[in-house]
């Protein structure tokens, strides 16, 4: 099977340096568990933020499952790319058929990313501490998703009533997306991103 040759991501350097330092690996570290046969990728639809966040999953030896979903690991080619600022700068990297990884910089030009994983920390990982990570995950998901909507809705210079009235939804709702109490689904999802993709388009079709 090829169909995994050349997958691209991109990642935020920021989060995958405190990844290694809280947990013994960067998210360069476990890309290559998305070619590793044993595993199997789904799309994680809890929360959206504007890329592509995905859930790894594995079967245990004892029958049992268990599943990895690394923060800010993305599918690029699927979304407007982030636009980068000092704050959050994304970098571009490249899992080749080898499982290596390389990072593609400005001038479409690579270099190797080493392998950077801390294996005595990784190896002390307890199961308490994976379910910690994977609600700390989720809980900077959630943050990160509320923030994603209310960028979207300040992309095209509306309140949150106006907002909600020219996309067809209760202003409650804007609101809870933009708290982190809901995260937008189905129809709202492709809408957002929509928006998000050319807002002025967008302007001007909700307001034309």
């Amino acid at each position: 099977m090829t169909w995994h040759v050349h997958v691209e991501f991109e990642l935020d350097p920021a989060k995958s340096e405190r990844c290694l330092r809280q947990r013994g690996f960067s998210f360069a570290d476990v890309l290559p568990a998305f070619i590793d046969p044993v595993h199997w990728i789904e799309p994680d639809l809890r929360f959206d933020y504007g890329g592509d966040r995905y859930q790894l999953f594995r079967t245990s030896k004892d029958g049992s499952m268990s599943s990895f979903s690394p923060g800010a690991v993305r599918r690029s080619g699927l979304s407007r790319p982030v636009r980068p600022t000092r704050a959050n700068r994304i970098v571009r990297v490249r899992l080749e058929p080898d499982g290596s990884t390389v990072e593609i910089l400005s001038d479409d030009e690579t270099r190797p990313i080493r392998p950077r994983t801390d294996w005595s920390a990784a190896d002390a990982t307890t199961d308490a501490d994976i379910a910690r990570h994977q609600r700390d995950d989720d809980t900077e998901a959630v943050r990160a998703a509320a923030a994603w909507a209310r960028s979207v809705r300040r992309s095209v210079g509306l309140s949150q009533a106006v907002f909600s009235r020219c996309i067809g939804v209760p202003a409650a709702k804007v609101r809870d997306w933009e708290s982190g109490r809901e995260t937008p689904v189905g129809p709202e999802r492709i809408l957002l991103r929509l928006i998000a993709f050319s807002p002025r388009t967008a302007l001007a079709a909700l307001t034309g």
